[in-house]
């Protein structure tokens, strides 16, 4: 209806003076996105959208979208989908591209396909739909060549086995000459070996009591030199390594404290575990001391020497080393200590956090004061 009387039925009319006005305002190319920089009247907007090389584009034959000029230069030309002529022109007319070699090679009517009896001698090759005419027509035919290459194949398979049965004698011959040969030689150096073996025994002998002596000086030497680092070397050195695991959602989530499995600093030392704190911005890293099972026969105070790196996981490059050092009085003061702090934005991305994987090493050396 009308929106000023309400009257269903009416009539209208174009102000051409308007629609001047209107098709004469400014606009800009609907598609300023993607790089077009035309400005002109509204009039002309239609116009301009159809010539745009850089408007949408969606394939008809496969549903591909990206620009027309991409889609009509590069898509086309290689779409599977797109209705090729069969270069038969058969009554099928056009097949999509990616069936056109089955279609040739297995359903054109008016492809030219090689006679089955082409093996026998029937070079003949005729569209596919008359192949079974041509079957029936020249049946004589087929079967006269095909007996005639059976005959010649027979013939050809009987010389070859003549001459295998030649070939063979011959060898079963030379074999024969050759075992004969070899068994005089084996008897030759049968004794040789056998005279060669004793002279050998009697010097390896010899030579084995004289290391031996040797060998039993030099242990005890070297038993005398361990003992003696032993009791210089006061302390112990143990290196631990550790993979984190999906470390972006450890960072993103933010989801806490990250524990390694507890260790022993050496078979019967101290019970250490590796620590790493995730915040806003940066990893603290810790070391707690636990309370173990070999505490009560450890010697106490102690001094702690931690070495962390972040392992850069690309050959030859640097990794993010960390180092502090502590004393610990026994397990019942306080258990941790604090090692560093490491900024997110010093990790190298594609280098300390190959996979989304994290490793770090852990080295410490124990002293007791």
């Amino acid at each position: 209806p009308c929106p000023m009387c309400k009257e269903p039925n009416f009539t209208t009319q174009t102000d051409k003076y308007f629609k001047r006005v209107v098709n004469g305002l400014k606009v800009r190319c609907l598609h300023k996105g993607s790089g077009c920089e035309w400005m002109g009247d509204l009039g002309s907007l239609d116009q301009h959208a159809n010539v745009f090389p850089k408007r949408p584009w969606r394939c008809q034959y496969c549903d591909f979208t990206t620009t027309y000029d991409v889609g009509a230069n590069d898509h086309l030309p290689l779409c599977l989908k797109f209705p090729e002529p069969c270069p038969n022109k058969c009554e099928a007319g056009t097949v999509e591209r990616c069936n056109l070699e089955r279609h040739l090679a297995t359903e054109c009517p008016l492809q030219l396909v090689a006679c089955e009896f082409s093996r026998g001698g029937c070079t003949e090759k005729v569209p596919r739909k008359d192949l079974a005419r041509h079957m029936e027509g020249n049946m004589q035919k087929h079967l006269l060549s095909m007996s005639l290459l059976n005959l010649s194949l027979t013939r050809e398979l009987h010389e070859k086995m003549d001459e295998k049965d030649r070939q063979i004698a011959e060898l079963q011959l030379q074999l024969e000459q050759l075992d004969g040969n070899v068994k005089r030689q084996c008897q030759q150096l049968d004794g040789k070996v056998d005279q060669k073996l004793q002279q050998l025994d009697g010097r390896v002998e010899q030579k084995f009591q004289q290391l031996n002596g040797r060998v039993e000086l030099e242990f005890q030497l070297q038993d005398e030199k361990v003992k003696q680092q032993f009791q210089d070397l006061v302390g112990s050195v143990h290196t631990e390594e550790f993979t984190i695991r999906e470390f972006s959602q450890w960072r993103e989530e933010r989801k806490g404290n990250w524990y390694s499995e507890p260790f022993y600093s050496f078979a019967q030392g101290y019970k250490f575990q590796f620590n790493i704190d995730f915040d806003t911005h940066h990893m603290r890293i810790y070391l707690y001391l636990h309370k173990g099972e070999h505490d009560d026969t450890l010697s106490w105070p102690i001094t702690c020497i931690c070495n962390v790196w972040i392992m850069n996981q690309e050959r030859g490059k640097k990794h993010i080393a960390k180092s502090s050092r502590w004393e610990w009085n026994s397990t019942t003061s306080e258990n941790y200590r604090h090692i560093s702090d490491i900024h997110y934005s010093t990790l190298g991305m594609r280098t300390h956090l190959k996979g989304d994987s994290l490793h770090c090493k852990l080295r410490i050396f124990v002293k007791h004061i």
